[in-house]
């Protein structure tokens, strides 16, 4: 399994669930955060209206897909969400092993190590 991390704005993430709903994703993660970039304020339009803001409000996107979907993900979220208004231009993958599946050959070795550890 892999873990993909990221940071998009609100308006994004049905885009984003859209693209990467043909892949085999197993958890979407999607919690709220401010961005502080730059620590310089960022002039952005609320409602019609020029607004100075120094923590940008975001989403931090987290999802699990297999191994095999990874580059095919990663390249349909950054279709999706790079545009001018990209609040972090960086998408973290990250490798896991999910100890409960079985066709999981790290996952596999973690297992049989714990099980040789707790016997002993």
């Amino acid at each position: 399994m892999v873990k993909i991390e990221f940071v998009t704005r609100a308006f994004r993430i049905l885009d984003i669930r859209t693209a990467v709903d043909h892949l085999a994703v197993d958890e979407l993660l999607v919690m709220e955060a401010r961005f502080c970039g730059s620590g310089t304020p960022v002039i952005d339009v609320i409602r019609g209206l020029a607004v100075s803001t120094e923590f940008i409000p975001c989403l931090k996107v987290e999802l699990l897909v297999r191994r095999e979907h990874a580059v095919e993900a990663v390249e349909a979220i950054r279709a999706v969400a790079s545009d001018d208004r990209t609040v972090s231009d960086s998408i973290t993958v990250s490798a896991i092993a999910m100890l409960s599946d079985p066709n999981d050959a790290p996952a596999r070795d973690m297992r049989e190590s714990f099980s040789r550890h707790s016997a002993a």
